[in-house]
């Protein structure tokens, strides 16, 4: 038996590939003990995705902003260039950095408390008073890798920059960014008596084990390249046999085909799933001028409507739900809509789905660079974002067949792996070393 500790960013996105790990655990060997450090509002998203799944919960020392992204900001930030735009988003994780720095102490003391065998830690940079102590951690990163290597060896993270040379000549425009937030992570790895190295690196591994989620036909770089011990796995998809063991602790099953008609079946066209992720979904006025670009297009769309769906009309071509089982959806669908975050570009591509991107922030538009410079995907930029450019970027992933087969080849070879069962066996190697 082994008792595994998971902190994590408090988003579902965030969620999904610890809970794949957790759940793979378990059907190893249902004595295993899974714990998630969660605050109040978290609580019931863990629950109902498996009631195996045991809770420590902490509360905020203080009332923190939990949401440092500005959602009415998001649109105005592409109107910037993106050095600019990464800038902006700067301050925001400088907002972040400062909630968990609120918090580490406290959730460090529930740890010593747990004393687990391992603690990963799912977020977008360390956090340090977890590195220093006598249990083994590692970091856990389900968004695209960039962040982990030294920024200036490879390309500027969340600038969706994918040319070498572009990289070089504005190298010192980055630093100039991303110097206050550096700041504000030294400062926080000194008070823990750490260094943290190198100077533009958002991630540092540990010594025992850390893992990255991408497809392996996008990699920046190979794992024995970063520093720390890392493994990468393609994808969160749990296998049918843990599936079938884990599926009667399941408390909550998003809408899955059940809605899917005979008569919207049959409508003209073809099937395209809309899903534009927990953040770009929550900007309610900006999703409400996306829907109706749908309406005069010659295909059918399911879509994912997000929290505040109840205030989003479809048009007659159109069918959703607030909250859909992506993953069932997949498998039939001839196109994927997307933000272009990690989970859902790791699972298009596990399915062998193309895809047109419509990037929010972060890392969505790292992930639509490197798609579309391997010729891949279509991208449209939420300034650019019109009917005209959706219909013409749908029709141009329907014309190019080449791209279809080729993510069907990817998708043969994903399919032959099951790196997350390879992980579970490294995880409890590393726990009873």
């Amino acid at each position: 038996m082994v008792k595994i500790c998971f902190v994590l960013l408090l988003e579902r996105g965030h969620f999904t590939i610890c809970s794949a790990i957790g759940k793979y655990l378990l059907a190893k060997d249902i004595k295993n003990e899974i714990y998630f450090i969660v605050d109040d509002e978290f609580e019931n998203i863990v629950r109902d995705d498996c009631n195996l799944f045991k809770i420590v919960k902490f509360k905020q020392p203080e009332i923190v902003n939990k949401s440092p992204i500005v959602l009415n900001k998001i649109l105005d930030t592409w109107k910037l260039d993106k050095y600019e735009r990464y800038g902006f988003f700067c301050e925001k994780f400088i907002s972040l950095l400062n909630l968990w720095r609120n918090r580490d102490k406290l959730i460090a003391g529930l740890i010593d408390e747990l004393k687990p065998d391992f603690v990963f830690i799912e977020n977008l940079f360390n956090i340090p008073s977890l590195m220093n102590k006598d249990y083994k951690w590692g970091m856990i990163i389900s968004t695209n890798p960039l962040r982990i290597g030294d920024q200036e060896n490879h390309f500027p993270m969340n600038t969706g920059c994918v040319d070498k040379e572009e990289a070089k000549k504005y190298l010192n425009i980055f630093k100039e960014k991303s110097k206050n937030f550096f700041h504000s992570l030294d400062d926080w790895y000194k008070e823990n008596n750490l260094i943290r190295k190198p100077s533009l690196s958002y991630v540092q591994g540990s010594e025992y084990l850390n893992i990255f989620l991408f497809p392996e036909e996008l990699n920046y770089f190979q794992p024995n390249e970063l520093s720390g011990k890392w493994f990468q796995i393609e994808n969160t998809i749990i296998n049918s046999s843990v599936e079938n063991k884990m599926k009667i602790y399941q408390n909550f099953n998003p809408t899955g085909k059940e809605i899917l008609t005979k008569e919207f079946l049959q409508k003209p066209g073809k099937l395209i799933l809309v899903s534009l992720g927990t953040v770009l979904t929550r900007n309610i006025d900006l999703f409400k001028e996306i829907i109706p670009f749908m309406k005069n297009i010659p295909h059918k769309f399911i879509v994912s409507k997000g929290k505040f769906g109840d205030q989003i009309e479809l048009p007659n071509n159109c069918i959703g739900s607030n909250f859909l089982n992506q993953l069932e959806f997949l498998p039939m669908v001839d196109l994927f809509i997307s933000h272009g975050g990690n989970n859902s570009l790791c699972e298009a591509f596990y399915f062998g789905v193309p895809m047109v991107i419509i990037p929010g922030f972060g890392d969505q538009i790292d992930n639509a660079a490197i798609l579309e410079n391997k010729k891949l995907s279509k991208t449209i930029f939420l300034n650019d974002f019109t009917e005209e450019n959706l219909k013409k970027s749908i029709d141009f992933m329907f014309k190019n067949e080449n791209i279809k087969n080729e993510m069907s080849k990817i998708s043969e070879k994903i399919k032959k792996k099951d790196k997350l069962n390879e992980l579970c066996e490294l995880i409890l190697k590393e726990c009873s070393a």
